[in-house]
């Protein structure tokens, strides 16, 4: 990764940097989307990355997305602080629930490299996004998260950020998800 001013930055946390994506995290990104384990664990839109051609044509519609965002809305790269390097996406952004429509949801999303797991890292970058996108829109009254419910280990990062499980839905695309929120005014509590 190039030396970034910390103006290039949308917030940090105490071990992650969060900016926005770039084509020059192609091949990090690879090594997050490419790896099967993640991309089950994922609720993106379904599709499995199978080379870094295909990995650039992705991130660079993440990019070239990025003009239609809100502010503090937004999917971005987690940068380990101690090495510079981007080591998974966290974003706070509308449910994306089929194609060309938006649900009136806003979720936080994250996922990481396997080599970072259980490490804390999704709790810090999800507990900073949520922070940074009720803090820069203050309209926002909730967010959630949709989880597959076999996964535990991204249903507890939800309940260490202070999301409370709401149930079992298929609301979103017809699979089954647990879903759970956290309020605006819950914010102090995991700040």
């Amino acid at each position: 990764m190039n030396q970034m001013d910390s103006r290039d930055y949308l917030f940090e946390t105490e071990r992650l940097r969060i900016r926005h994506w770039k084509d020059t995290d192609v091949e990090d990104a690879f090594v997050i989307y490419g790896d099967p384990l993640v991309q089950r664990t994922y609720l993106d839109d379904g599709r499995t990355v199978r080379d870094l051609a295909e990995m650039a044509q992705i991130l660079g519609e993440k990019i070239a997305s990025r003009v239609d965002w809100k502010p503090g809305r937004g999917n971005w790269a987690i940068v380990h602080k101690s090495l510079n390097k981007v080591i998974g996406s966290v974003s706070f952004d509308r449910v994306p629930v089929a194609d060309n429509y938006q649900s009136p949801e806003l979720e936080v999303t994250w996922a990481l490299s396997k080599s970072f797991w259980g490490q804390g890292y999704a709790t810090e970058a999800a507990r900073g996004a949520i922070s940074y996108g009720f803090s820069k829109d203050p309209s926002v009254t909730r967010v959630i998260a949709r989880c597959r419910p076999s996964h535990k280990a991204s249903r507890s990062v939800a309940e260490r950020i202070g999301m409370h499980f709401l149930g079992l839905s298929t609301q979103f695309g017809g699979i089954t998800l647990a879903i759970y929120e956290i309020a605006s005014t819950a914010l102090s509590i995991i700040a």
